[in-house]
């Protein structure tokens, strides 16, 4: 489990954008390749999910034990900055967009779920 997480965390860190973009541009380029790596990999999905060891906290508390959702708490602290939102604002944001992500990649990698939909665009309402 710890190698998934690792492999997870260092790919989203790698499509992160430099810290000179603001936090909203670096959180729907971080959106897109949560997405993108498990539409990749699609059997580390239910891995990393149904692991009793991975514990996310979405709560002030810091983090939790799952990396790649804290790369993403830290750009949600950095927007909270920028726009001038509280924490628990930016906390239920980043929730909002976790469920989202999770819910799209979830019908991207089951050959259960027919969609005619595209996920970009439904993720592009997030930001728009």
């Amino acid at each position: 489990s710890e190698n998934v997480t690792e492999e997870f965390t260092l790919y989203l860190k790698s499509k992160e954008a430099e810290k000179k973009r603001n936090a909203l541009e670096n959180i729907r380029t971080l959106s897109y390749a949560y997405i993108n790596f498990y539409i990749e990999h699609p059997t580390y999905y239910s891995f990393m999910y149904r692991n009793t060891y991975i514990k996310i906290e979405f709560t002030r508390k810091k983090g939790g034990k799952l990396p790649p959702y804290n790369v993403f708490r830290e750009q949600y602290g950095r927007l909270a900055e920028e726009i001038g939102i509280s924490f628990e604002e930016s906390l239920t944001r980043l929730t909002r967009l976790w469920a989202l992500l999770h819910g799209l990649t979830a019908f991207l990698i089951s050959d259960n779920v027919q969609w005619n939909n595209e996920w970009q665009s439904c993720l592009e309402k997030e930001f728009n």
